[in-house]
């Protein structure tokens, strides 16, 4: 009886505006999980939400190899590389051949040095291969490694100016013709422009965490994303956007829920 009451003495305007409130705040505390994505040119999406799945539209999922287990993540979970050689490995592709442009991105943890994060490698040697890793093998450089049968081996990068983090950093390897381009948590951190150079096309599989047995990346690693062209610096920082934290969308849903009591609230007279 109560609720009929002041249901009665809410006008039109009062009741359209309560459901305004509250479907705006369903909108803020909705999930966050695929924001950050750049869906033009992407052919690989790997969020490391419990598991392997390419969630772009390749569909090329993978596996969770050695003491595999997940942590919280930027989004969700991410893929825990810390324990047992613990690695991802996902079938070659033929989008995976690459032409003059590409661009690798990921958010990895801590200020790690000599660590490979993801790359595809035929073997040692000269053996077919591409990798970006940080710190290898140059402490505190960017690597853009590709490797043709015969080499020479070519370690692109250039020095990290950026400071990174103890907690999550987003790193994005960009490869447009004969320039790379390296970012740190959204900010271009460095250009390097090699003449002549041609992307690799290993036939083995593309791997998270480790290549060739060497240079294991041990840490969380999650949101990895393969595009077949060079993103800008502006699709960059959209990848590298930190998803607000839910303590301020609930915040915000509090706010709105006093409006709407305020709104709500029966007349005195």
């Amino acid at each position: 009886m109560r609720t009929t009451s002041l249901l009665k003495k809410l006008t039109h305007h009062q009741i359209w505006g309560v459901v305004a409130i509250l479907l705006l705040a369903a909108l803020i505390d909705a999930p966050s999980a695929g924001a950050g994505v750049i869906e033009n040119g992407l052919i690989g999406y790997w969020a490391g939400d419990g598991n392997a799945n390419d969630s772009s539209s390749t569909h090329n999922d993978g596996l969770f190899l050695g003491n595999a287990n997940y942590v919280p993540g930027v989004r969700g979970q991410a893929f825990n590389l810390n324990f047992g050689a613990a690695f991802v490995t996902i079938p070659d592709n033929p989008l995976y051949t690459f032409g003059p442009a590409v661009t690798v991105a990921f958010w990895m943890y801590g200020q790690v040095q000599g660590s490979v994060f993801v790359g595809q490698d035929n073997g040692p040697g000269f053996s077919e291969k591409w990798f970006v890793a940080l710190g290898y093998p140059s402490v505190g450089f960017y690597d853009f490694h590709i490797n043709h049968p015969g080499g020479p081996p070519q370690y692109i990068g250039p020095q990290v100016t950026i400071p990174l983090s103890d907690g999550w950093n987003h790193l994005a390897f960009v490869k447009d013709g004969e320039d790379f381009l390296f970012y740190a948590n959204g900010q271009f951190d460095g250009q390097v422009t090699v003449p002549g150079v041609t992307m690799a096309d290993p036939t083995a599989n593309l791997q998270f965490g480790i290549v060739e047995q060497c240079c294991q990346y041990t840490g969380p690693l999650d949101e990895v994303t393969i595009h077949s062209r060079a993103l800008s610096a502006e699709e960059v920082a959209i990848l590298a956007d930190v998803p607000e934290p839910a303590g301020a969308s609930l915040f915000i849903v509090a706010i709105l829920a006093i409006i709407a009591l305020r709104a709500i609230r029966p007349s005195t007279e």
